[in-house]
């Protein structure tokens, strides 16, 4: 049986995860464990790409002197990885040893959304980086995101361009591999109108109904433009033209389309897009639920840089776990911002 060595390593320093990633303050430093199959890698921002590059020497000298891989930097971070996954959970303690032992070359102190240092809390900045910040700026941002979502919020513009975008890109290799080298990926097609609501959500779309209507309808669009130009390819044959000459005969393609030997030999193709369908439905980017589950994914990371809470007393994590309520309908009216602060009517008409 595999080694979980991520699995380990959160069980054994009780670290805050949510299965793919998690984090770690050691000595007001914070650590990113990531997880891949079981196999875990650490991440240390190091406050930029020079920066990186520029402590890396003594600190892959120190992991190499203890016998540990020898650490990378990659990017702005230095990555430690594990020769041996049963001994991840011992080596992992030679690395927070090495990150004490070089914690002020891990001082980058400016918080990512308001770019000022002083800060209060440790969390994970887009999924990405787990990174020094302020608690107030990080609820700041996340009660926006938040209401976004719930105001439907978004450019129906970007989000078709978006979409318009994928599809094309999902139809010329479609095509490709239909007509070029005669291949048919059947996952690729139930996978289609997934990468469209992709597109769509990456081109900033609202989220909503009205937004899922709008991907898929570009989906059903795209897949008779797939099969618009098989139709193009056969009378370019049948009747020895280019597909480019054949193109303009609207009626004459459709017609080949509506062939039953046609329906026939791309019945599994349509078959596995209407599972797509459902799948881009039911399994939405774009819906309020997974908008608000994308908003709120990072809350479980934010955590204080030192076990004494925003006004000096000792206390738990939880007390700064995330504002909204289970529901995600409402936000307390009542919490303690990030300088111990009540914050009194905190009213932002999420249903209110």
């Amino acid at each position: 049986m595999a080694v979980n060595s991520f699995a380990n390593i959160v069980n054994s320093y009780g670290l805050k995860s949510n299965g793919m990633q998690a984090i770690d303050v050691v000595s007001g430093v914070p650590v990113r464990i990531v997880n891949s199959n079981g196999v875990a890698s650490v991440f240390v921002y190091a406050g930029g790409k020079d920066k990186a590059a520029m402590i890396a020497g003594p600190i892959i000298s120190a992991a190499q002197s203890m016998g540990l891989a020898k650490p990378r930097v990659q990017g702005d971070s230095i990555t430690f990885g594990f020769k041996k996954q049963m001994m991840a959970v011992d080596d992992y303690s030679k690395i927070r040893e090495i990150i004490t032992a070089n914690a002020g070359a891990f001082s980058a102190d400016q918080c990512p959304y308001c770019f000022m240092g002083g800060c209060d809390s440790v969390g994970m900045y887009k999924s990405a980086t787990a990174t020094k910040m302020h608690r107030a700026c990080y609820m700041k941002n996340r009660n926006t995101e938040m209401e976004k979502v719930e105001n439907n919020d978004g450019n129906y513009v970007t989000g078709i361009l978006g979409a318009i975008g994928a599809a094309i890109l999902a139809v010329i290799v479609l095509d490709l591999l239909a007509l070029g080298a005669d291949r048919i990926y059947f996952y690729l097609y139930i996978m289609f109108p997934v990468f469209i609501a992709g597109g769509f959500k990456l081109g900033k779309g609202p989220y909503g109904a009205k937004g899922t209507f709008c991907h898929i309808l570009i989906s059903f669009l795209a897949m008779f433009v797939y099969f618009y130009i098989q139709g193009c390819y056969l009378a370019s044959i049948w009747y020895e033209i280019t597909m480019a000459q054949a193109a303009p005969y609207f009626m004459d393609i459709v017609q080949i389309l509506l062939l039953p030997e046609f329906i026939k030999n791309a019945g599994i193709e349509l078959v596995c897009f209407f599972v797509g369908i459902l799948i881009a439905v039911f399994a939405n980017p774009t819906s309020k639920k997974n908008g608000r589950k994308l908003v709120q994914q990072n809350d479980i990371f934010l955590i204080p840089i030192s076990t004494a809470d925003y006004s000096g007393f000792e206390t738990t994590t939880e007390q700064y776990q995330n504002a909204y309520d289970t529901s995600y309908n409402t936000v307390s009216n009542d919490y303690v911002d990030a300088y111990g602060n009540n914050s009194g009517n905190n009213n932002n008409g999420f249903g209110n």
